[in-house]
């Protein structure tokens, strides 16, 4: 019987390495399960006994939501005028005179494009909301064969598109003392039951011929839109804030309550707190179009600096903490990036990071 010797000395597992080297600890590192960077194959070979990997492990994550913002017909577009149709009604008459930042984080139209005040996101709920977005997770269905004369079938996988349509999901956000985010999710319950009604009716932006009580066929008519709306981007970032691990977006979004019983006891200890209950037609996640239409809606409306906002400020060694106004979708290139500081994948082409602009 041939003598039993360890295959790691005969077949040269260690490479280069003379295992009775006491000054190599290559050996010694691995038999205790750490590895060079450049040795983890997680694609091409097999880990018998456990890895420590500092390399690609999720550590610190950050998520940042993004809320577009609907087209309320609470103003005449481009303008700060009431809507006349709604110019009667005393809540919509109270909202303009002490909210009228509120009603710009609900109309769209409210400013020109391109000028300084004008935004698509709604900061407000980017600001205050206190917890992560919840998305359903995708689970196929089945699709069965006939049954046959034994009484058995086969089962053949179907998709899972159901699970991305008609989403429902909760957040939560802190309100300030002035109710700010309390009067614009009533203000957006107000104006839908005067829309239920057929007294409101979407904005004019396109300037069509109206009516004498004010009614045109918008754009929105014409390109059969929702104008009361909105997404929400989500965005995880990876431990230097920047660069994304994964995005999604839910398209198609309403608000679906109004905490009012959140007022039934005052007494809060850290802030006032809402749950509020959303409503969502589809989710879609990874897709690079998400991106390329997250970048164009911000281009086309908002005004861009060249200046980007810095996470760490270098000069006075401490992190940046100034007010960003406008976020991008970057795509950094391994070719443009220092081999020695390229910690991705060899085969990865490029990823993708945040940045802030003022």
């Amino acid at each position: 019987m041939a003598k039993y010797e360890p295959t790691g000395v005969r077949s040269g597992v260690f490479k280069n390495q003379n295992i009775n080297d006491a000054t190599d600890f290559g050996p010694v590192l691995q038999s205790n399960k750490i590895y060079d960077r450049n040795t983890i194959k997680l694609f091409s070979k097999y880990n018998r006994f456990g890895v420590l990997d500092p390399y690609n492990g999720v550590t610190t994550t950050r998520e940042y939501l993004f809320f577009t913002k609907p087209d309320l017909h609470i103003c005449t577009p481009g303008t700060g005028d009431l809507n006349p149709q709604i110019s009667n009604y005393p809540f919509f008459r109270d909202l303009h005179d002490r909210y009228p930042h509120v009603i710009g984080q609900l109309q769209s139209s409210r400013y020109s494009p391109k000028t300084t005040d004008s935004n698509v996101f709604m900061t407000l709920l980017s600001n205050s909301v206190k917890n992560t977005l919840d998305l359903p997770p995708i689970t196929a269905n089945s699709i069965d064969t006939a049954v046959n004369i034994f009484g058995s079938t086969i089962q053949y996988r179907g998709d899972g598109y159901t699970d991305d349509e008609n989403v429902t999901f909760t957040l939560e956000f802190e309100d300030t003392k002035y109710l700010e985010l309390y009067q614009m999710l009533k203000a957006y319950e107000e104006y839908e039951r005067l829309k239920l009604h057929g007294i409101i009716s979407p904005p004019n932006t396109n300037k069509a011929k109206e009516n004498g009580n004010g009614f045109a066929y918008t754009r929105y008519h014409e390109n059969k839109e929702l104008h009361d709306h909105f997404s929400i981007y989500k965005f995880i970032v990876g431990e230097d804030y920047e660069t994304i691990l994964y995005w999604a977006c839910i398209y198609g979004c309403t608000f679906k309550s109004v905490p009012r019983d959140a007022f039934s006891d005052t007494k809060v200890d850290s802030g006032l707190r809402y749950s509020v209950e959303f409503g969502g037609w589809l989710v879609d996640d990874m897709n690079p179009s998400i991106l390329v239409n997250f970048n164009r809606l911000i281009q086309d409306n908002m005004k861009v600096a060249d200046t980007v906002l810095p996470i760490y400020n270098t000069s006075l060694q401490m992190v940046d903490g100034r007010w960003a106004t406008v976020p991008m979708i970057s795509m950094r290139r391994k070719a443009d990036v220092d081999p020695n500081v390229w910690n991705k994948p060899s085969s990865m082409e490029y990823d993708y990071v945040l940045r802030w602009r003022e």
